[in-house]
């Protein structure tokens, strides 16, 4: 009975240490301008979030690891196409 409430408590541990959408930065450098909705979910996949203001759609992508921190970046798109995307320094 001890091992199996172990097993769950670390269960439900792994379960709360991450959350969101992982991605590296690597991947996220590589979106550019111009970039289809299909494109961006091919190298980052599905975004975290998606909210809009005015025309504009923004997809943000956050990723929550007790392990390594937490991540976010988050790209505007308009008609369908990526319009801003963020600078992302080489130390990250």
């Amino acid at each position: 009975m001890l091992i199996r409430m172990i097993q769950l408590g670390l269960a439900c541990l792994i379960l709360v240490a991450c959350a969101g959408v992982p991605f590296t930065w690597e991947n996220a450098r590589k979106v550019e301008l111009g970039m289809s909705a299909d494109q961006v979910t091919e190298l980052m996949g599905n975004p975290y979030s998606v909210t809009t203001r005015g025309g504009e759609v923004i997809w943000v992508y956050t990723w929550v690891n007790l392990a390594s921190g937490t991540k976010t970046v988050s790209y505007i798109f308009k008609d369908g196409a990526v319009i801003s995307v963020p600078t992302i320094p080489d130390g990250f």
